[in-house]
């Protein structure tokens, strides 16, 4: 998902939002968005190829030392992105990505799925795999 149509989609809905791993187990507790990146990655690929391209990764994280619970709606994540944009201009071309981890799930990145339903919004985090690039660009003759 691009980041200007998860940000759109946030300000087209006033409603509960809740985070929730490809298992569909649903991510509770003190949770916390501590950081917005925008990275800009620069690649060589096993053919040879150079690659540039930018994401932007919103990191999610557990405080699972605290026995608190974070209410979570679209509201309150407008207001951190809105925060975030005083400092840093994102940029809405690049594909928005979650960085979630805690003790018993290895910290990685993941796409994200906007699932939408009359009373709350669920953020599904997509795993992402690694590929090829030479073979997913051109075939898969074309990898090392």
């Amino acid at each position: 998902m691009k980041t200007s149509e998860f940000l759109n989609q946030l300000h087209k809905a006033d409603k509960g939002l809740r985070f929730q791993l490809n298992d569909g187990q649903i991510l509770t507790g003190d949770l916390h968005i501590t950081e917005i990146k925008n990275v800009q990655v620069e690649s060589t690929d096993c053919g040879g190829n150079n690659h540039t391209y930018n994401e932007t990764v919103v990191q999610l994280w557990q405080n699972e030392r605290s026995g608190k619970t974070a209410i979570w709606n679209t509201a309150k994540v407008i207001d951190i992105v809105d925060v975030v944009e005083r400092k840093m201009t994102l940029n809405g071309d690049t594909e928005l990505l979650i960085e979630f981890g805690n003790s018993s799930y290895r910290t990685s990145v993941h796409g994200v799925k906007w699932i939408e339903n009359d009373d709350e919004v669920t953020i599904e985090l997509l795993p992402t795999y690694t590929q090829c690039k030479p073979a997913s660009l051109v075939g898969a003759s074309a990898c090392c």
